[in-house]
């Protein structure tokens, strides 16, 4: 029999338009009663957590409690359904920060299976919880009653520090020579770690992994091991693997280029991104952005943006806030005047970059006409970074 659910709480949140469809699709004689199953509860549940909506979630909560069918878990046939809507509950409980309740969801599931596991431990770690997570995970992996998955170790590699990292691919060499194989996304957040950690040797242990099941070359795990060894300051291997692609990508050709500028090649990252060009590959406006921001060289800047062939306000904005940064404030505002000349209209970051500009030529009376003119010409209210570049500019 499918359980009752009474005098549910009108909301005027993004939920309110798939909660009227699921009333529609579950009427009822009387207005302030509807019938729910379990599907319906997890998927308003994964919405509460979704939206951060703590209030919602808890009411659900409560009165899941009340219609004790929903977490039954004595009942064989029905099992399945209860352990979703317990992970349910713990999914949104962890996803509105709420680490205490969600312990005690967790401590009272009399079934758990490994999405509970992973869930409890993915909520504690993102929420900065680290040395509970880890100790969540070790009882996992030491239980002998449940099995960690691709999902499990994914998630601990993308939040351990050093010394836990290390211990941690131990155990991704077990899962490699044990019943689960790992993914391409557990080699991906492998790899991210060693970049973030500049665990170079680590590094090398997973590449020789990939390479031995011929998955190094998906275009994903290239850009990570290029990035790898870039951040490790092993610009020649990052190199290799940049020559040997068949093919490019957005992203592994951003990858090869910040490498180079932000190891000192700045020049070289140049010339590259030049014969990039030259060959007739399409270069997109974000990604131009994404490279202007590591160059230091205020030539390097103007020579890249002139290879552009097309522009858009994002990479304006880029360009006029690189040479803002760089202290290049005169050259910041030049680029300004020719951004409106080709018809872009200016938006806030585009402000906040010409009153930093201003800030550091001392061009007090432009600044506060840039700061006039956003409201008046363009209706943009200013905000407090904005306040905030006018004091340092006055300062």
């Amino acid at each position: 029999m499918k359980p009752k659910w009474c005098g549910f709480p009108s909301c005027s949140s993004p939920l309110s338009s798939p909660l009227k469809t699921l009333i529609l699709q579950n009427p009822s004689s009387e207005t302030s009663n509807f019938a729910l199953n379990h599907v319906d509860i997890s998927f308003l549940l994964s919405l509460c957590g979704r939206e951060g909506n703590l209030r919602l979630g808890s009411l659900l909560h409560a009165s899941i409690i009340k219609s004790f069918g929903f977490l039954d878990g004595n009942d064989p046939n029905n099992l399945r359904n209860v352990i979703v809507v317990w992970n349910s509950l713990l999914s949104m409980y962890s996803r509105c920060g709420e680490l205490r309740e969600a312990t005690k969801v967790f401590d009272h599931m009399l079934v758990k299976d490994t999405i509970s596991w992973n869930s409890r431990i993915s909520g504690l770690l993102n929420n900065g919880d680290f040395e509970m997570g880890f100790r969540v995970f070790k009882q996992l992996y030491e239980s002998g009653i449940y099995q960690f998955d691709q999902a499990t170790l994914t998630t601990v590699l993308t939040a351990c520090d050093k010394p836990d990292f290390c211990r941690i691919l131990k155990l991704f060499g077990k899962m490699h020579g044990g019943t689960v194989a790992p993914n391409s996304l557990t080699y991906l957040s492998s790899l991210t770690a060693c970049s973030g950690l500049q665990a170079i040797r680590e590094g090398c242990q997973i590449h020789g992994l990939v390479l031995k099941l011929g998955v190094d070359y998906d275009l994903c795990i290239e850009s990570s091991l290029m990035d790898m060894y870039s951040k490790c300051g092993s610009l020649e291997d990052a190199w290799k693997i940049f020559e040997s692609a068949e093919e490019f990508d957005e992203v592994s050709m951003t990858v090869i280029l910040v490498g180079l500028a932000q190891n000192g090649f700045e020049e070289e990252s140049v010339q590259v991104f030049v014969e990039i060009v030259k060959n007739g590959v399409v270069i997109e406006p974000n990604m131009i952005s994404v490279i202007l921001g590591v160059f230091c060289s205020h030539t390097s800047l103007a020579l890249v943006f002139s290879r552009m062939p097309q522009r858009n306000l994002v990479s304006w904005n880029s360009m006029i806030a690189a040479f803002a940064r760089h202290g290049h404030g005169s050259r910041a505002l030049q680029w300004y005047e020719e951004m409106r000349l080709e018809g872009v209209q200016p938006t806030d970051v585009t402000f906040l970059s010409l009153l930093h500009a201003c800030a550091h030529v001392r061009l007090v009376e432009k600044g506060m006409e840039f700061l006039e003119s956003m409201a008046k010409d363009y209706g943009i209210r200013p905000r407090m970074e904005h306040f905030a570049c006018v004091v340092d500019m006055m300062g």
